[in-house]
């Protein structure tokens, strides 16, 4: 009963912490070059087929594929994700620290190395490289256009990339956009979280049609002090997706409500007091109490059952949803995969003294935790994993001279 009393006031607390910080001060949007209705709109600079020279970038990547050799080079400062058939990637260009924008171009190399430089986008601010997704041939990302640090509105747009085509569309969102969302697959359909920097604070699920190439809302919740605290994050079921609403006053925590796929609620369940135990095991009650409010950075739902779980602050967790317990979990260190791939969670070893050690990574098999092997690394050190849809395994690896390398592995 204390435990429980301490996390509703934890929580209380944390929310109400969280929505004072949020960027949005002012309503005013400085970037009117989106279209208003959440349709196409043309204004990203495309090169369809273009190969490019990776000998022109300083500091460089070495990209290994599935056979051992490497093939292809790509900037170190990269955010690459495994793709069926390659791996997608973004160089960020004239970086400007006195505003935080940037240029990002975007590119796909293919299995037998080629690179193709599929556009570019300018006035970057965040991408949320962490949610990309991919769907019927193209990859789907989100990101803010402007400074997400000066107090000013700025568009939420996603971003389509078709592979094969070698095309690249946006599509604005919301005029009010939070940085951090996190996307899933319903029904051929992409679905997107926002946290609307209105007065508001009006917390939106989006819908995407591909076919029709329209944006629409379809839930919305208005967080209160003693109500709701608005969504968490989104995932994809097998027959829906699976939403985390944070909820506050009577019935407060954290639940994982279930949806079908035409937006209709089928079940909730309580999963604050799970997360809450597990991080108990390395903070404080009072910290490990307010873990449920914290906004989502992975999250994804293995075989309709196991909920992958990571936040930004500490916690990162494995929770069996049939049972209620907690397969595996870590502390702020670890990390989740992204991609479309069955996850995993896993240890980065950002230090030197780590060189050596073996890669600690968890996967779930059988209903159990399942601790997943790589070879023929001993000198290099665990940066991040990324798996696709088909099962390939995309690891960043730090060199013993401090480099890196990209190492793409086969589905087993």
């Amino acid at each position: 009963m204390i435990k429980r009393a301490t996390a509703i006031l934890s929580l209380t607390i944390a929310f109400i912490i969280a929505l004072s910080s949020l960027a949005g001060c002012a309503n005013t949007s400085k970037n009117p070059s989106g279209t208003a209705d959440g349709g196409k709109d043309n204004n990203v600079t495309a090169s369809p087929g273009k190969e490019i020279d990776s000998g022109d970038f300083a500091e460089m990547t070495v990209y290994y594929g599935v056979e051992g050799k490497a093939i292809a080079t790509i900037p170190q400062n990269s955010e690459a994700t495994a793709v069926n058939g390659g791996i997608f990637y973004n160089s960020v260009k004239n970086m400007n620290d006195e505003d935080s924008m940037f240029t990002s171009e975007y590119h796909l190399i293919k299995g037998d190395g080629t690179d193709v430089l599929l556009g570019e986008i300018e006035y970057v601010g965040y991408e949320s490289s962490y949610a990309r997704t991919e769907l019927q041939g193209s990859v789907y990302t989100t990101y803010i256009e402007g400074n997400p640090y000066d107090y000013i509105n700025d568009s939420l747009y996603l971003l389509e990339f078709d592979l094969a085509n070698k095309t690249i569309e946006r599509y604005l969102i919301s005029v009010d956009g939070y940085p951090y969302t996190t996307i899933a697959q319903v029904n051929g359909k992409i679905l997107v979280t926002n946290y609307e920097q209105d007065a508001a604070f009006t917390n939106k699920l989006y819908e995407f049609d591909p076919a029709a190439k329209e944006v629409r809302e379809v839930l919305s919740f208005t967080p209160t002090e003693s109500g709701t605290g608005g969504m968490r994050g989104v995932c994809s079921l097998s027959d829906g997706f699976l939403l985390l609403r944070l909820a506050m006053g009577t019935g407060s925590g954290l639940y994982a409500d279930r949806y079908d796929s035409n937006y209709n609620k089928v079940s909730e369940q309580l999963i604050s007091d799970i997360i809450i135990d597990a991080a108990a095991e390395f903070l404080t009650p009072e910290d490990a109490a307010q873990e449920p409010s914290f906004i989502v950075f992975g999250l994804k739902v293995l075989n309709d059952r196991y909920l992958f779980y990571t936040n930004s602050s500490m916690s990162c967790v494995i929770i069996d949803l049939e049972t209620g317990k907690v397969i595996a979990s870590g502390g702020g260190e670890y990390q989740m995969s992204t991609g479309d791939g069955d996850p995993v969670i896993f240890l980065p070893q950002y230090q030197k003294e780590d060189k050596g050690k073996p890669f600690n990574v968890t996967g779930v098999k059988d209903g159990k935790a399942e601790a997943i092997t790589f070879s023929g690394f001993d000198l290099r050190r665990l940066f991040s994993i990324s798996i696709a849809k088909d099962g390939s395994r995309l690891l960043r690896l730090i060199e013993s001279d401090g480099g890196q390398s990209l190492h793409l592995f086969a589905a087993d």
